[in-house]
């Protein structure tokens, strides 16, 4: 994990991405972590935007990434927390949950079961419900939505671990 996490930093340029958002290092981080974890599967695929992708072919992505994917990414997320920017995300009407104490909320598509998208995780309220199609996730502080923290993302990695609104992967 050392070494792919080493290589993604330099294909980054993460110490230059840095200096220019010095206010975001531990989003930074948390990038970083998560590339290097699909880099170091332990799955033969992984679910992006409701699509089943063979592990490969997302690695070999991540490692094309170099600096001025990430600084736009940054620039944009600054930029785009609005609700027509989460409403684009998921693809149409929000909806919201909250986690408290954690100061996290989920945000998917309220249409999403009308519009028959595809089951992503059960719903962790209400475990004879699902999320239907893309969610995201962000913090709040305020009337302001953040970044997830690391400690946030791995907590919430963890909770949304399966796949699918049977269970999934629960071995």
């Amino acid at each position: 994990m050392d070494k792919y996490r080493e290589l993604i930093k330099e294909n980054i340029d993460f110490d230059l991405l840095l200096q220019g958002h010095p206010y975001d290092q531990e989003t930074l981080d948390g990038y970083v972590e998560l590339m290097v974890e699909v880099c170091c599967p332990r799955r033969d695929f992984i679910r992006i935007a409701g699509e089943e992708m063979p592990t490969g072919v997302v690695k070999s992505r991540f490692l094309k990434l170099n600096h001025e994917h990430i600084a736009y990414v940054l620039d944009s997320l600054s930029q785009n927390t609005t609700l027509e920017a989460f409403q684009q995300i998921v693809g149409g009407p929000i909806e919201t949950g909250c986690y408290l104490p954690q100061r996290v909320m989920l945000i998917c598509n309220s249409e999403g079961k009308n519009m028959k998208l595809m089951p992503n995780r059960e719903n962790p309220t209400d475990s004879g419900d699902f999320i239907a199609g893309t969610f995201l996730m962000c913090g709040f502080e305020g009337e302001h939505f953040t970044s997830l923290t690391p400690a946030q993302q791995r907590e919430f990695e963890a909770y949304f671990a399966t796949s699918g609104p049977e269970g999934g992967d629960k071995d």
